[in-house]
């Protein structure tokens, strides 16, 4: 009967251990971030870009997690040739105004 009881035990510990494995990982801030091609970008967030930064030709787009959120950082160039980024959320949501 000992036996029976010890056997249950370890097998539920084995059980818990790997439990929490079935879940899908949450990101890190070191995960990489990936470049996208402009038209992988959602419309929502190519449209806040726009907004925020009118008159740049958005060229380059990348994604990646900060803080737990999914964070679409659009760049591209002004009519003066300098470049210009934006940080924005899958939700179309400005993060990081740009610095003036």
């Amino acid at each position: 009967m000992i036996r029976s009881v010890r056997i249950l035990v370890a097998g539920l510990v084995v059980a818990l251990s790997f439990s929490s494995g079935c879940a899908a990982p949450k990101p890190t801030e070191s995960a990489a971030e990936e470049k996208l091609a402009l038209d992988a970008v959602p419309a929502g967030v190519m449209e806040a870009a726009k907004k925020q930064q009118p008159g740049v030709e958005f060229q380059w787009a990348t994604k990646g997690w900060q803080d737990g959120v999914l964070i679409y950082k659009v760049q591209g160039e002004s009519g003066e040739g300098m470049i210009h980024e934006v940080q924005v959320t899958a939700a179309g949501e400005v993060v990081a105004p740009p610095a003036k």
